[in-house]
């Protein structure tokens, strides 16, 4: 769809538009071209509105931040939730990320505020098979726990129902009696995730790259199979396991058939992305497309660390580097050396930045920091959690190597919080600091905002004096 909300202003083509009392989100906005879009190449647009709900009117003095999602460079979206069902499909991961509403919650919290904000997806690297394996069954389990958990609930609901009311077994089933034994009701279930699971592949085939009438042969062999082994009494478990291989084997195929991006491809689209931040600001003055602040959660505040000082790669992209006023880093990957560990090494940094230790330095924010001469570095916010390994550590000596350099430079360490905790509870008052990681990235943009808007305005006075 596409909205025009004044005579000459620019159309914002989204798939979707949201209005609540104090925002409005345009979603699913391409940032690529026509036959390059994907579902991991569009951002969701959250546009504040004034006091008292009136329609979006421009605020061209107003900065606007860019949010880019974590997941260590190969899982997640800008609603992660979406990812662990339609694409790892882990039904319990899947369900904690869509009770925090995570990265949605961003971009609300911004627009809250009044300050216009972008959560973007991008293209993800992906895993070596045997690795991709070990995942998948994780993600497999998850579901099995997450469905369990569910019908467990329903069953009690029922039971007490029952117990209450005498309607269901005692009035339908008064003399009935079952004799089913806890492996086949065990089978049975296993089975039931499976084809949960299929059913969940089929209605987001278009995602998987499927056809339609591959998805019909799938269901029309595995019903098959199921209505053989009710009619002729086969064992419930070769149900399960046919079951289970021909939905685990039809997910690998197309993990392994999918894309395989690079680190440097992320860096390409992101700076794509922040392009056509840049051309909507420009048509429509909704914000200040010269003021824009990067923030990212882990594998997200690593790329907008980096990219802040990447300026060829805005560049490419037709973006001048000066455009980049801050970035806020939140619990990020800032050296990446650190992932080279036999837990890490081949789950983070081989299939993000290969083996190559020379590849690995290019692609470290603190490495390009402190081997390259930058005249003019934006403004940094450093936050990480209190037990996130030794991510703090990091953050302090790269807000140190950025104060040699003259660069205005802030860290926060948030007590009793984890990697995923601080940006889950992004609006929560941390109670020893009397503040949110909010509360402290809108302080950020806004005093650094403020202070570039000073010494322009300082600057033009100078000239305008020389002048006369």
């Amino acid at each position: 769809m596409s909205t025009r909300h004044a005579p000459g202003e620019m159309e914002i083509s989204c798939r979707k538009k949201t209005s609540r009392k104090d925002y409005e989100i345009f979603g699913d906005i391409s940032y690529e071209t026509l036959e390059k879009t994907s579902h991991k190449t569009v951002f969701d647009l959250y546009l504040p509105r004034s006091r008292g709900g009136a329609d979006l009117t421009p605020r061209p003095s107003q900065p606007v931040a860019v949010f880019v999602h974590g997941g260590g460079w190969r899982r997640g979206d800008k609603d992660t939730w979406r990812h662990f069902v339609f694409q790892d499909v882990n039904f319990l991961a899947a369900f904690f990320y869509w009770c925090y509403g995570l990265y949605g919650n961003v971009g609300k919290e911004f627009a809250r505020r009044g300050i216009p904000c972008i959560v973007t997806s991008y293209p993800l690297t992906k895993l070596k098979t045997p690795w991709l394996l070990l995942e998948m069954a994780t993600s497999y389990f998850g579901s099995v726990i997450f469905c369990g958990i569910l019908l467990f609930m329903i069953f009690i609901s029922v039971f007490v129902i029952d117990f209450l009311t005498g309607l269901i077994f005692i009035t339908v089933f008064p003399r009935q009696r079952f004799s089913i034994t806890v492996s086949d009701v065990l089978t049975v279930y296993l089975v039931f995730v499976n084809l949960v699971t299929l059913f969940v592949i089929s209605i987001q085939r278009s995602k998987h790259g499927l056809q339609t009438h591959h998805v019909i042969a799938l269901w029309a062999v595995l019903l098959g199979h199921l209505f053989a082994v009710i009619l002729l009494e086969h064992s419930l478990l070769s149900l399960w396991m046919f079951s289970f291989l021909t939905v685990q084997g039809t997910l690998l195929q197309l993990n392994l058939r999918s894309e395989d991006y690079t680190h440097d491809d992320q860096l390409t689209a992101l700076s794509k992305c922040i392009k056509k931040v840049v051309d909507i600001g420009q048509e429509t003055r909704y914000y200040d497309y010269n003021s824009l602040f990067l923030i990212g959660h882990s594998a997200g505040g690593h790329l907008c660390s980096l990219i802040a000082l990447r300026p060829d790669v805005l560049a490419s992209a037709g973006v001048e580097s000066t455009s980049i006023k801050g970035v806020v880093a939140i619990s990020a990957v800032l050296q990446v050396e650190k992932l080279n560990t036999p837990a890490l090494r081949p789950l983070y940094l081989h299939p993000t930045f290969g083996k190559d230790p020379d590849d690995w330095s290019s692609a470290c924010p603190m490495s390009r920091l402190q081997n390259k001469e930058y005249s003019d570095l934006p403004n940094f916010l450093v936050i990480t959690a209190e037990k996130d390994w030794h991510l703090h550590h990091e953050a302090a000596m790269f807000a140190e190597e950025l104060g040699g350099r003259d660069a205005h430079r802030g860290s926060v360490v948030f007590p009793r919080t984890t990697h995923l905790s601080i940006i889950c509870n992004f609006d929560r008052e941390c109670e020893v600091l009397n503040t949110s990681v909010a509360n402290q990235c809108v302080q950020f943009i806004q005093q650094t905002y403020d202070a570039e808007q000073t010494s322009t305005t300082c600057a033009l006075q100078r000239n305008r004096g020389n002048v006369t």
